[in-house]
């Protein structure tokens, strides 16, 4: 009795700890969807996932198929409260960071089944360190040089 469903209703399955639909890219260089996502787009019905990556490097395309003769087809790993697809080649060929987990929304593209997100570049922001002189040094992104800048306190005291 407690199997049966209702006319017109779908039986809700607690199943995970999110609610919140998230795409992340490991450490360990793979895409992961959190059980959010599995559940409330039915991803569990596909065995594989095919990326893409847009025209200008920044977004990033899943698309889930069971169409085992598609071409750059990715097997989907399932374990318990995990699905994942190994991703190795694919974000190093393109440079996404996987330097440690991020979590990211997507966009949920039904009539397609395909998951959109952009994934956020950390190295690409300057970095700013505080030195106790005042000054601030910023490192840019693919320079190895450290250039140091004054703040206006120590330009005033200086004068």
């Amino acid at each position: 009795m407690a199997n049966e469903g209702i006319d017109g209703f779908k039986k809700y399955i607690k199943r995970g700890r999110s609610t919140i639909p998230k795409v992340t890219v490991r450490k360990n260089r793979v895409i992961a969807f959190n059980s959010a996502a599995v559940n409330k787009y039915d991803l569990d019905v596909y065995q594989y996932a095919v990326f893409y990556i847009s025209n200008d490097k920044k977004r990033v395309a899943v698309q889930f198929t069971n169409d085992d003769k598609e071409s750059g087809i990715i097997n989907i790993q399932r374990r318990v409260g995990n699905f994942q697809i190994s991703a190795g080649h694919f974000i190093g060929m393109f440079d996404i960071d996987a330097s440690s987990n991020r979590n990211y929304d997507f966009q949920w593209d039904e009539s397609r089944k395909i998951a959109y997100f952009r994934p956020k570049r950390v190295i690409e922001k300057p970095l700013y360190k505080r030195i106790k002189n005042g000054q601030e040094n910023r490192i840019e992104k693919g320079d190895e040089e450290i250039r140091s800048y004054t703040s206006n306190k120590d330009a005033r005291h200086s004068s």
